[in-house]
């Protein structure tokens, strides 16, 4: 990676668990199982603005030295990584997130739902960002819990929908910076 500045434009994608795919071959989604970014499972959650904020808890470890304790180390523990999504378009899979509605009944673009009927978001996210200049910078994949954030108002603006994404622990996930 080249030092300089950058501005991120960034997209994101989901994938809910117990989602069938078939690239790179066939399976369900799950914490253990993705499906490859070509897959058509995924579904766009459009672009906006993301923060990312990694956390742990740490303990620090006091030792003589001779005659008074002194911090010697400090050891982290409990690692999180989570992120802050603002969507900026509003496709189906927003709008069934947002109303915790799980899929509409015609599993397309239009039909009833149920507002509250499937609370919980657990899968993948995958996000892409691309520099000033729209040549792909970072990608991640990373499984957890994706939920709104706040009110979302519609009035005569665009609609923006806030989410946070909490993230799980999987051996599946990833991040490639592209230059």
């Amino acid at each position: 990676m080249n030092q300089g500045s950058k501005i991120l434009g960034s997209h994101f994608y989901f994938v809910l668990d117990g989602t069938a795919y078939t690239q790179p071959g066939a399976g369900t989604v799950d914490r253990n199982n993705k499906p490859a970014q070509a897959d058509t499972s995924w579904n766009d959650l459009g672009i906006g603005q993301c923060g990312v904020t990694r956390g742990q808890e740490e303990r620090e470890v006091w030792a003589p030295t001779p005659g008074r304790l002194r911090r010697y180390d400090i050891i982290h523990t409990k690692h999180k990584m989570d992120w802050k999504l603002d969507c900026e378009e509003l496709s189906p899979t927003v709008w069934v997130v947002l109303m915790g509605s799980g899929a509409l009944a015609t599993g397309g673009t239009t039909g009833q739902y149920n507002p509250l009927s499937a609370p919980r978001f657990r899968g993948w996210l995958h996000v892409q960002q691309y520099d000033q200049g729209d040549a792909l910078f970072n990608t991640v994949d990373q499984y957890g819990v994706l939920t709104p954030s706040g009110e979302v108002k519609f009035d005569d603006n665009v609609i923006k929908v806030a989410f946070d994404f909490k993230g799980l622990h999987s051996v599946f996930n990833t991040g490639n910076i592209a230059q």
